[in-house]
C-alpha cells in the first residue's frame, strides 16, 4: 500500500511540473526579426542588434543576404 501512494505522490508531482512548465512557455512570445539587403545600390546594410541586457554587436548584412534573429518577450 505505500508503495501505491508513492507511485500516486510521483505521479502527481510529474503532472505539477508539467502543468507548470506548459504554463511557463505561455507566458512566453518567440519573436523573429529578418533584416534582408536588398538595396537596389548593392551596398552592404549594418545592422546593431542590442537590448539592456544583451548586446549582439554589429553585424554586416551583403546585398541579397538576410540577418535573422530570435528572442522570447
Amino acid at each position: 500500500m505505500i508503495h501505491k501512494s508513492k507511485c500516486v505522490l510521483l505521479l502527481a508531482l510529474l503532472v505539477c511540473v508539467a502543468l507548470a512548465d506548459e504554463e511557463n512557455d505561455m507566458k512566453t512570445k518567440q519573436i523573429r526579426v529578418e533584416v534582408e539587403n536588398d538595396l537596389p545600390s548593392g551596398h552592404d546594410v549594418t545592422v546593431h542588434c542590442k537590448s539592456k541586457d544583451d548586446d549582439l554587436g554589429v553585424n554586416i548584412v551583403a546585398p541579397n543576404h538576410i540577418y535573422s534573429i530570435g528572442f522570447c518577450i
